[in-house]
């Protein structure tokens, strides 16, 4: 029980974190798509990582983080 409402907290903040790590993925991809070259390379984890931050995003709703949960968020 204290780990599901840990995993929760801590999802909330890496969810977010995740769906802008996604967005980096544009950069590249838009790099790729102007030299003519595939930009499947960086769209596919482009997408695997949004949907992952956002699922994380949607089971973290209505969380609080606690100090134990952000020390656990810096090792991670």
């Amino acid at each position: 029980m204290i780990a599901r409402r840990r995993f929760r907290r801590v999802s909330s903040v890496l969810g977010p974190t995740l769906k802008w790590f996604a967005a980096l993925f544009l950069i590249p991809g838009s790099v790729a798509l102007y030299h003519g070259t595939s930009v499947w390379p960086f769209l596919v984890p482009l997408a695997v990582a949004f949907g992952l931050g956002w699922a994380l995003e949607w089971v973290g709703a209505d969380s609080e983080l606690t100090v134990t949960d952000g020390f656990l968020l810096v090792t991670l």
